[in-house]
């Protein structure tokens, strides 16, 4: 039996292979295409998004992070404020959304801090959060918390302080929501302050 399959195998397959590489071929071209579309819809995507950042450009703000998620993009930015004298006296940090349906960036966290500088005004030693808003349950906040201690580490300052709003506590879910963020990060809350320890 193997003996009459060889022979009808030479006789009528003896292309079978050819075939067997130019459809291994076909495939892999239509799967490249596939893949260059994707890329280049990708593309496409990411210059609408670099046009979208220049804007940036024209403020003061420095991008410190960047991710993308599919279609969305998420940044945070730093921007500085100086005294008369050149001081480094705020750094603020802020969240945006890009993504393709709007115009321009949408800012979904802000978060405003003052230097503390020592008695000589000198040398920065702590930072006072002034404001801490946004939208809430979305990982917006944690991302640009762990940045602002990633970003402030080379300046050597030695605490974060600050007072909750008690706008929040009045409803228990977010007290305990806005308690949970905090501790998440070391922060020791005693009534209605703030204190995290970076040395």
């Amino acid at each position: 039996m193997n003996f009459i399959k060889n022979i009808l195998r030479k006789i009528y397959c003896h292309n079978c292979f050819d075939i067997h590489f130019y459809k291994t071929v076909a495939s892999n071209i239509r799967n490249d295409n596939q893949y260059l579309k994707k890329e280049n819809s990708e593309l496409k995507l990411y210059e609408k998004i670099i046009l979208k950042i220049t804007t940036f450009n024209s403020s003061c703000q420095s991008i410190i992070y960047f991710e993308c998620h599919e279609t969305n993009f998420f940044l945070i930015t730093v921007e500085y404020e100086y005294n008369s004298c050149g001081l480094l006296t705020c750094l603020n940090f802020y969240g945006y959304i890009l993504d393709n349906s709007s115009a321009s960036p949408n800012k979904v966290m802000t978060l405003f801090t003052k230097i503390i500088y020592d008695i000589n005004q000198t040398r920065p030693e702590g930072l006072y959060i002034i404001d801490f808003i946004g939208i809430p349950n979305k990982g917006y906040g944690s991302k640009l918390m762990y940045e602002l201690l990633k970003y402030i580490k080379p300046l050597h300052i030695k605490y974060i302080k600050g007072k909750l709003s008690p706008v929040d506590e009045i409803d228990l879910n977010n007290k305990n929501r806005r308690s949970h963020f905090y501790k998440k990060f070391g922060f020791l809350i005693n009534d209605n302050n703030i204190y995290l320890d970076l040395n």
